[in-house]
């Protein structure tokens, strides 16, 4: 499988607070990878790095073999190939959810794309059928309990079909039954060939699901990438880094 990104020395701060550096990580096309760590270790921040939401201050950036700037994402063409293969899923879906329904929420996605209109129905009929909120798809979002927008916003970024599959803490304020319906989920999607990134603290519900880890300490460095069952088996590791 070929290489789908490569982060090489990459360093950010937030207003002169660094939130991450010296960051080294290759992700394979079809990987799935938890990235793990404690509170301002700054899991959240690569995610948004990745996904093209902010630029970092030093060091690359690949995908697919093409460094990403803030320059190269100005050029429309570009970025609109770029986030068409990257589907960000924020920790709070309140923030990615603003259309009077369910239905336009989805078919946002695809309209900016400028698919045809049966295209664009398809789209929005199998994601909602693959997120099994069929029944929600004449309501107001906002109306919506946690899980049922949780659903809805991977309903939006499912909708345009990306390769890559971003996830930041996806099981916070969740119920026991969509956590388990979501972690099913996660490993569906994988299975069917999506790169699968998710950032988490909550390794019960991820057990199973990842055989990756990037594990984040709590002075904004990856201290180790590997096998995910054996870090999370490795309990003194854990509380050295104060995740235990």
């Amino acid at each position: 499988m070929e290489t789908l990104i490569k982060i090489k020395e990459l360093s950010y701060e937030y207003s002169g607070i660094k939130a991450l550096e010296g960051i080294d990580l290759n992700i394979i096309e079809g990987e799935n990878l938890a990235i793990i760590g404690p509170n301002g270790s700054g899991k959240s921040t690569l995610l948004k790095i990745i996904g093209g939401v902010i630029h970092p201050d030093r060091g690359d950036f690949y995908f697919r073999d093409t460094k990403i700037t803030e320059q190269k994402l100005k050029d429309s063409h570009f970025s609109k190939s770029f986030y068409k293969s990257i589907g960000f899923v924020f920790q709070n879906s309140d923030t990615q959810l603003f259309c009077p329904s369910v239905y336009e929420e989805i078919a946002f996605g695809p309209v900016q794309m400028g698919m045809s209109n049966d295209l664009i129905e398809q789209r929005v009929k199998d994601c909602l059928e693959l997120l099994g909120i069929d029944h929600l798809k004449d309501r107001a979002p906002y109306n919506l309990s946690e899980g049922e927008k949780k659903k809805v916003a991977i309903a939006c970024v499912l909708s345009t079909n990306p390769d890559l599959l971003i996830l930041d803490e996806p099981f916070n304020g969740l119920d026991m039954k969509t956590k388990k319906f979501l972690k099913d989920f996660i490993v569906k999607i994988n299975q069917a060939g999506k790169t699968v990134i998710c950032a988490t603290h909550d390794f019960a519900y991820i057990k199973g699901i990842f055989k990756k880890v990037a594990v984040l300490s709590d002075n904004n460095k990856i201290v180790f990438v590997g096998d995910y069952e054996k870090i999370i088996a490795n309990e003194n590791f854990l509380t050295s880094i104060g995740l235990n």
